[in-house]
């Protein structure tokens, strides 16, 4: 897909929704890939331990967009009710 992307003419593909960093391993390789490709990655964090963050200074295009939620209150009126 990102070597579809670049021959359109993209220069940024924004990675988001679920956890894109779920597949941290994939994410790496793709950056090292693609070295000349921004790439903001929207995570919640969860996924960062020392080996990920040791690894990825390396990987300049990685951008990580680290969101966080608010309480239950705040973040339920915007996202509407939670059901099992």
């Amino acid at each position: 897909m990102v070597r579809q992307a670049k021959e359109l003419g993209a220069y940024l593909i924004i990675f988001s929704g679920g956890e894109p960093l779920a597949r941290k391993t994939d994410m790496r390789i793709l950056c090292e890939r693609h070295p000349d490709y921004a790439s903001p990655v929207f995570t919640n964090g969860t996924h960062f331990d020392e080996a990920f963050t040791a690894e990825m200074p390396g990987v300049k295009c990685f951008v990580p967009a680290i969101s966080v939620e608010g309480f239950e209150e705040a973040t339920g009126s915007r996202r509407g009710k939670v059901t099992d």
